[in-house]
């Protein structure tokens, strides 16, 4: 009975959070979505520098936040400026053993939680996090209620191509190096070859360090894509690490590759003209060179636009 006056409970806060639906997020594929679910994936992994992981272990313990606030609210961000809005939704993962009897029962219990953040780029990260920390601290609060429950209480317009309610994932793991140091437990490497959600970024940090993943559907995403996802976010979290209280819109996500190629390459427009001569003359040059060929898209022949200028 106590259960089941729970999960009435619990049931209305998930109401109260989504009382029209769960928003999309409009992140583009380089690929057409399929008409059904393909779960063919891969996986790409990412250290992150030693620096970088310092000055987010010192950040999250001056600010008292979690490294799981700091990491999800930069996901947020990166998510926010490829898909270009500002309510994000994202699922993650919880162990599901929210009642004592769990805690020491072998078995699967996870669950999954959908949080729906907002990004507004005049705020401080700062802020950012902490809201974020606060609103994964409720939602856990009330994971007792299974993840199938809220779809079907929820319902989910979307077509079969999309996993239901949310298509992105943020996870984060901390290894227990004391069994390890034991000799009891020992990290393995898997080679992926599905993913169960367009897109999952995973965390695990270790006494030895922080790595970042993304598991990816290779039926929506190039490798390279991928790729220039993990540099971008790996760049994200560096910035948010010596500058949290920066503005969001502040933040870069530019690798120094990238940098060059929208500065530089990309803007390498200059064009050598005659210094001896006017533009007018080289469209008289142009005009006399080709008089018939199409001179715009207007169908007019250089010929008529000729006669049709001043002299």
């Amino acid at each position: 009975m106590q259960a089941t006056a729970l999960i009435a409970k619990q049931r209305e806060f998930w109401r109260s959070r989504f009382p029209d639906d769960v928003p999309g997020l409009l992140l583009l594929t380089d690929f057409a979505r399929p008409p059904n679910l393909d779960p063919s994936g891969a996986t790409i992994i990412h250290d992150l520098p030693a620096d970088t992981v310092a000055a987010l272990r010192e950040l999250s313990r001056a600010r008292g936040l979690s490294l799981h606030a700091l990491m999800l609210a930069a996901f947020d961000v990166l998510l926010a400026r490829l898909a270009r809005q500002d309510e994000i939704p994202v699922a993650t993962p919880v162990s599901g053993r929210w009642h004592p009897d769990m805690q020491r029962t072998v078995g699967m219990f996870v669950n999954t939680l959908v949080l729906v953040n907002t990004v507004d780029p005049k705020r401080p990260f700062a802020e950012l996090a902490s809201e974020i920390s606060a609103r994964t601290i409720e939602a856990l609060d009330n994971q007792a209620f299974p993840f199938t429950d809220l779809v079907e209480m929820l319902g989910d317009p979307r077509h079969a191509g999309h996993t239901p309610l949310v298509d992105v994932m943020f996870a984060m793991q901390n290894a227990d190096d004391r069994f390890e140091g034991a000799g009891l437990l020992a990290p393995v490497s898997v080679e992926a070859d599905s993913s169960k959600f367009d897109l999952t970024l995973a965390v695990d940090e270790s006494r030895d360090g922080m790595s970042i993943s993304i598991e990816y559907r290779t039926s929506l995403y190039k490798r390279s894509t991928i790729d220039r996802y993990l540099a971008c976010y790996a760049r994200l979290v560096a910035d948010v690490a010596t500058r949290p209280d920066a503005a969001i819109e502040q933040l870069s996500i530019l690798t120094e590759d990238d940098r060059r190629l929208v500065q530089i390459e990309w803007n390498a427009t200059d064009a050598a003209f005659p210094a001896e001569t006017t533009a007018h003359r080289m469209f008289e040059r142009v005009a006399a060179r080709s008089p018939d060929r199409s001179a715009w898209r207007a169908t007019r022949s250089w010929r008529s636009s000729r006669r049709r200028a001043p002299s």
